[in-house]
């Protein structure tokens, strides 16, 4: 497919989740989104508002209730799939979570965990593979010694490390990376960011980066989708979204950001209006 045509394309996407009896929540609903090859965009909101639900089903970790998906110009139908299909959309699409450690088998060592997503896509055999994963612990900034040490052996960051190169693996077109330096203190974020775009530019993988952090989202992505209680509320480019927003809600996340000389008071305490933006950029 060319550059010209979206990677990935939803339209019109939905997810209900049913309780007992009759009651159905709606959790996502009319999600609409082209997405190019090398592309970074951002989908943010406060907890509960679709965003991690929405990534979910772009993985195929949750299946849509309505809408359309298509990955490289392929419709994913909305249904269990076979092994095949899921096999090819987890070739084009990997997901990286927020807890590496949990992600990571912990009776395993590193260069053990990225073998065997090799051997299950078929890559390389012998010293082959052995070369192979000494080149996705390079690429992530990582070095050989690494490949015989447990997940507890290292660091929150060299863990995030190995879950990205885990993804990278299979070669995917698309990473999916669910709130992936939130747990990481300032220091290590920037430095999975900056992996994260050196990544993306030397192997032309598109990013779909889910975060309430709206200062990680402004370092990351070129386009920045609002999602409020399941519905997405602003769309557009980093910057205009991000400095001139047009809805009150990504204006009020916005007012939310701790600037420097911030202090938490109530805001009728400032007689402030909480819809207004604040008087300065967040970023």
């Amino acid at each position: 497919m060319s550059a010209d045509s979206p990677i990935l394309r939803l339209r019109g996407l939905g997810k209900d989740y049913r309780g007992a009896g009759r009651d159905v929540r709606v959790a996502v609903e009319g999600v609409d989104l082209d997405m190019y090859p090398g592309e970074s965009v951002a989908i943010v909101g406060e907890s509960g508002s679709g965003k991690s639900t929405t990534a979910r089903m772009i993985v195929g970790l949750e299946t849509p209730s309505r809408g359309t998906l298509e990955i490289d110009g392929r419709a994913i139908p909305s249904r269990r799939l076979g092994y095949r299909e899921r096999s090819w959309r987890s070739t084009q699409v990997q997901m990286v979570f927020q807890d590496p450690q949990q992600s990571l088998d912990r009776r395993q060592s590193i260069g053990g965990c990225l073998e065997e997503v090799l051997a299950l896509r078929g890559q390389a055999r012998g010293e082959q593979r052995a070369g192979r994963v000494r080149e996705l612990l390079g690429h992530v900034g990582l070095d050989e010694r690494h490949a015989s040490a447990l997940p507890r052996e290292l660091s929150g960051g060299q863990r995030q490390r190995v879950a990205i190169a885990r993804a990278l693996a299979a070669n995917p077109r698309v990473l999916v990376l669910d709130e992936a330096v939130s747990a990481l203190d300032v220091t290590v974020q920037a430095q999975i960011l900056s992996l994260l775009r050196r990544i993306r530019a030397q192997d032309g993988v598109s990013l779909v980066f889910i975060s309430h952090d709206l200062a990680v989202v402004g370092d990351i992505s070129e386009r920045v989708l609002v999602m409020r209680h399941g519905r997405v509320v602003e769309e557009g480019p980093t910057a205009r979204v991000l400095y001139s927003p047009s809805h009150d809600y990504t204006r009020l996340l916005l007012a939310s950001v701790p600037r420097p000389g911030w202090t938490p008071r109530r805001a009728h305490d400032r007689g402030d209006d909480p819809k207004r933006a604040p008087s300065s950029p967040p970023l």
